[in-house]
């Protein structure tokens, strides 16, 4: 298996920092609207590639954190997994 280059750990690097950027937003969001009793709910989407773990249990998924299990939980949150290919993508992988 090829190491990853600084360059490469570098963009892995700043691309999980922005996905927490945009999880933390909402948490807050939906905590900011909680503490001043408004009813309506704060939208929420983010796109990361469906997790392998029935097909290849090896790769880590961030679907499959406890992490954002806690999260999902905490705020109802459902996972909905499209498939490229049937979306009109060029590849059929999920």
């Amino acid at each position: 298996m090829k190491e990853a280059t600084e360059e490469e750990i570098q963009k892995l690097h700043e691309d999980d920092i922005m996905t927490w950027r945009c999880i933390f937003l909402f948490m807050l969001s939906t905590y900011m609207r909680r503490a001043r009793k408004l009813d309506d709910w704060v939208a929420f989407g983010l796109e990361q590639p469906a997790s392998p773990r029935e097909y290849m249990p090896e790769v880590v998924s961030f679907w499959d954190t406890q992490e954002w299990k806690a999260i999902a939980k905490e705020f109802a949150l459902e996972e909905i997994t499209f498939k490229q290919g049937t979306m009109g993508g060029a590849s059929p992988k999920p």
